[in-house]
């Protein structure tokens, strides 16, 4: 049972951290959720808008390389029924072609000619206005021009067609030379059909690839059994937009050839995306277009790859949502604070209620109410633990003309220090009380009439001691003591309290300073 004497109100303090922890975990979350929901919001919508867009470059792309399969194929049935001594009707039409295609490098025809017709053909190339035309060899990789050694048959450009001009010094070259010419043009001698070439660098610059179609006969030339040969240059940028290419689009994009096999084959374009930074590639995704053009010559696989950047991702509604998120947090706090200081408040002021309802003003000790509801516990407690308990009824003699003589605030100090020692003399399970007026009680847990006998001397003890009345008075002071045992004196709370009483009663009449045992 705990001494409930303390002289002074202690309250109880709010812990905010609990408060502020669930708080805090609800503003992250919901901020979390925010964020998120923004986040994939723009990836949704960049996403949208990217697969419209590489959808809108594949099918400008697959256009592109059906047209020029168009044109060489036109290119090569005007040849089959035009006149080779036609060159400026040959040259008029590719140009025409050309105006309609301009992603189309140049047009050209190959003649095969065998060694013992290279006369003839050098002929026929000066009387068409060529007089310094020699067959030449050019190596791709040094750039390095060279004239042709003997050969059993020659591969010569007999006809070059471009918009832009300037490609005349092409005639002559022998192209079956070149490796990477060799095998699809001879493919496109044995048997008809488009045969491209592998990848390879103009003189002028920009990475290309050449498609080569038979023609299976031009007028003129049937008695002679000459062979030729449609050729068609592509530079590999110019079948994509200018805009895709030249402007600033953050796509790696890439054309890549089809094998024979359907692996991947040569890679005929590839843009390297723009640097990125080293937290948009830890976070942010790639979105990825891929899609096979098969009806096209060649067949390819386009793919365009990109990053997203943070202004796809909503990032400055986010820094906006962030910065809203931590003034409402700062506010919330804010208000929280105010509240919580409120509701400390309101609980001090009850629980000081509380307490003044339980507890005697002037001394702090426990009042008749939080005595009887002490004593009824210690009764239950008892009897559950076969224990004896003892309550001791205490009144102070003399106290009436201390009151008389000096005045109550000195009777008021004089109670206020008897409380004090009172309180010296007991255990923290016991309780020290105050009834009324200069009437005392004690509570004693697990105490019979030889503890109480202990005790009682305690309190003599601490009596012996006079009361400092001023600086220069002092008062000796009496106290009549009653005792009562549970369960041999009585079974309730009342009836100890009236043996109690009684016994303090009996030797108050005797004028005892200490104490009387009934019996």
């Amino acid at each position: 049972m705990p001494t409930d004497g303390q002289l002074s109100f202690r309250p109880t303090r709010l812990s905010p951290r609990p408060l502020y922890g669930a708080l805090l975990i609800a503003w992250v979350f919901i901020l979390v959720v925010v964020v998120v929901f923004l986040v994939m919001l723009g990836v949704e919508r960049a996403s949208g808008e990217f697969e419209e867009h590489a959808g809108e470059l594949q099918s400008e792309v697959t256009s592109r390389l059906r047209f020029s399969d168009l044109a060489l194929n036109g290119f090569a049935a005007f040849l089959a029924v035009a006149n080779p001594d036609q060159r400026n009707a040959i040259t008029h039409y590719a140009t025409a072609i050309l105006h309609q295609t301009p992603h189309i490098h140049f047009l050209g025809v190959v003649k095969e000619v065998k060694a013992s017709r290279v006369g003839a053909f050098l002929s026929e190339m000066r009387h068409a206005g060529y007089p310094d035309i020699v067959i030449r060899d050019f190596d791709l990789r040094t750039h390095h021009w060279s004239l042709a050694p003997p050969r059993p048959v020659y591969y010569p450009l007999s006809l070059i067609a471009s918009l832009n001009g300037g490609h005349d010094d092409l005639l002559g070259l022998d192209i079956g030379h070149e490796d990477l010419f060799h095998a699809p043009l001879l493919e496109a001698m044995a048997r008809p059909g488009p045969f491209t070439t592998k990848m390879f660098e103009l003189p002028e610059g920009g990475q290309s690839y050449g498609v080569f179609r038979r023609i299976e006969s031009m007028n003129g030339n049937k008695a002679q059994n000459a062979v030729y040969l449609a050729f068609l240059v592509v530079r590999t940028a110019d079948l994509l937009p200018e805009s895709a290419v030249t402007e600033g689009y953050d796509y790696h994009i890439s054309l890549v050839a089809q094998g024979q096999d359907g692996r991947p084959g040569a890679v005929l374009f590839d843009r390297p995306p723009p640097p990125e930074g080293w937290l948009a590639s830890v976070l942010l995704p790639v979105l990825r277009y891929s899609r096979s053009i098969e009806d096209s010559v060649p067949p390819v696989t386009f793919t365009i790859e990109r990053r997203l950047t943070w202004r796809d991702v909503n990032f400055p509604i986010i820094a906006w949502v962030m910065f809203a998120a931590t003034l409402t947090l700062l506010l919330l706090h804010v208000y929280m604070s105010a509240h919580r200081h409120s509701e400390a408040r309101r609980m001090e002021l009850e629980e000081l209620l509380q307490y003044k309802a339980h507890h005697d003003e002037l001394t702090g000790l426990p009042n008749r109410a939080l005595i009887i509801d002490r004593l009824e516990q210690g009764i239950r407690n008892a009897q559950r633990d076969k224990q004896p308990m003892a309550v001791l009824f205490l009144d102070l003699d003399g106290f009436k003309p201390v009151n008389d003589t000096y005045g109550h605030e000195t009777g008021d100090r004089v109670l206020h220090e008897v409380a004090q020692r009172l309180r010296t003399v007991v255990r923290d399970r016991d309780t020290v009380g105050r009834i009324s007026g200069d009437e005392f009680i004690m509570i004693l847990a697990d105490t019979d009439r030889e503890g109480c006998r202990v005790v009682i001397d305690k309190i003599k003890s601490v009596f012996d001691a006079p009361f400092a009345i001023d600086a220069e008075t002092k008062l000796a002071m009496g106290i009549s003591i009653g005792v009562a045992i549970h369960p041999d004196d009585g079974a309730t709370s009342g009836e100890l309290m009236r043996i109690a009483d009684n016994d303090m009663y009996y030797h108050k009449q005797r004028h005892k300073l200490s104490f009387g045992l009934s019996t």
